[in-house]
């Protein structure tokens, strides 16, 4: 495999060991991203219209909200008042072609949004487990890559956005890239036949690149093509490398030596707090905790569960699958209960449906004691 161009390659490491720097007062979004280049300030000759929208964008803020959107027109309805659509570019995704329509947001100074929407793609009850999520992921890809062929940093993350690596590697600009992985486990695996929906050229199909078993590969592909792979903590970007972690990728992660490295996730404390949060109902702090009983109850209350203040109460926010253990809590709470340990429980999450439909027979057999809500609820997760 080939090794990344050195020069982009310590640009990138310098970027990430300034982001570890500490700044507690910042979220993790504004410690790395105000210590990324500037935007290219020449326009080129005869702009198109991809060009146009990024060109007076910061490309790495505008680049890093735009691979975000892949949660599609969920987003996009709640982008009516203030938000305006640019033009529309059609795609091709094989022999079709399919409209991107692109919005532009502004929500502040010097920050521009930039979501890409096609409602027959994305106008959907689930973000992504469709059975056309190769049709839709591709396309969004393509026309990401297409806004973002301007800047000097794109960062894409998960297989959903991973083709934007391959696709960048053809244009003659010198971006550099950042590609970070969340959960191996999702890989973005697709049979062959989809390959042409790409259009990258055959020799990309290949094992060292975009193959893998005869299927095309979509995690693989973003990080053997990216300059830097990213992870969300140093202890994953070491178990990438082992059998158990790597997910049979563990080989392509051990060829990115160096490039391959770990960023703990961080938490933005404006937002994530309890003494200034419009989503509890008492605030409370380490130095004045009367408030949280309010938040008990109330919690207990919205879920259903009996409201008993002294009762142990308990939360998971988590994606329902086993890689995340959810088999093992099941049992230790099935235990438990049985034992007659006195407690509650409140989970919220999504995922495999052979879990979520166990989660939720949980709660029906243990009505004030199990509260298990389905699906992705901000506020609910705040409390």
């Amino acid at each position: 495999m080939t090794e990344p161009d050195p020069t982009k390659f310590d640009k990138l490491q310098k970027l990430l060991a300034s982001k570890n720097e500490e700044k507690p007062e910042h979220g993790f979004f504004d410690r790395f991203s105000d210590r990324v280049l500037t935007r290219l300030e020449e326009p080129a000759p005869k702009p198109t219209l991809w060009e146009r929208l990024s060109e007076n964008v910061d490309p790495f803020r505008a680049a890093a909200a735009l691979f975000a959107v892949a949660v599609g027109c969920a987003l996009i309805i709640g982008l009516d008042e203030g938000s305006t659509i640019a033009e529309s570019e059609p795609v091709p995704l094989g022999q079709a072609k399919k409209t991107a329509t692109v919005w532009t947001h502004n929500p502040a100074e010097n920050l521009t949004i930039l979501f890409v929407d096609q409602p027959e793609l994305f106008d959907r009850a689930n973000v992504y487990g469709e059975d056309d999520d190769a049709e839709r992921f591709i396309f969004f890809s393509k026309a990401a890559a297409r806004l973002a062929k301007r800047a000097e940093i794109v960062h894409a993350h998960d297989w959903q956005s991973a083709l934007t690596m391959p696709l960048l590697s053809l244009g003659q600009a010198q971006i550099g890239t950042v590609f970070t992985i969340h959960n191996a486990a999702y890989q973005g695996r697709f049979g062959r036949d989809k390959f042409e929906l790409t259009g990258l050229p055959d020799s990309f199909f290949n094992w060292q690149q975009l193959e893998f078993y005869d299927d095309i590969h979509l995690l693989k592909g973003g990080v053997v093509f990216a300059d830097l792979a990213t992870t969300v903590s140093p202890r994953y970007a070491e178990e990438l490398l082992t059998p158990e972690y790597g997910c049979g990728l563990e080989g392509v992660f051990q060829a990115k030596g160096s490039a391959l490295t770990g960023v703990l996730n961080g938490v933005d404390y404006s937002e994530w707090n309890t003494n200034n949060n419009p989503h509890l109902v008492a605030m409370y702090s380490a130095d004045a905790p009367e408030g949280k009983a309010a938040n008990k109850t109330a919690l207990q209350r919205e879920l259903g569960l009996d409201e008993q203040p002294g009762l142990p109460l308990l939360g998971n926010i988590s994606r329902f699958a086993e890689q995340k253990g959810i088999d093992v809590l099941l049992d230790a709470l099935e235990q438990q209960l049985a034992g007659g340990a006195a407690f509650q429980y409140a989970g919220l999450g999504s995922g495999d449906a052979r879990l979520e439909q166990a989660m939720s027979d949980l709660a029906k057999r243990h009505p004030g004691r199990i509260a298990i809500r389905v699906g992705y609820d901000t506020a609910l997760a705040h409390r």
